[in-house]
């Protein structure tokens, strides 16, 4: 069993950063060692902005669950 705390500190777990995803990238953070950068490629991008265009972003804003439906 592990048990944590608030000083306990979590170690990086390179193998997640090695693996291979489509339309995406996981780097560390030039910023912080704490911190991951996700940067999308830009296919992947127009493809959500397609895929959401029918909410204008006034809808996101005052819907919270359509703000639920696009995170799926």
């Amino acid at each position: 069993m592990i048990l944590m705390n608030a000083l306990t500190a979590v170690k990086a777990n390179t193998d997640d950063l090695a693996q291979r995803h489509t339309g995406f990238t996981l780097a560390p953070s030039a910023q912080s060692p704490r911190l991951l950068a996700l940067t999308f490629t830009a296919d992947t991008t127009k493809q959500f902005l397609h895929q959401v265009a029918q909410w204008p972003v006034q809808a996101l804003e005052y819907k919270s669950f359509l703000r639920f439906k696009i995170g799926k």
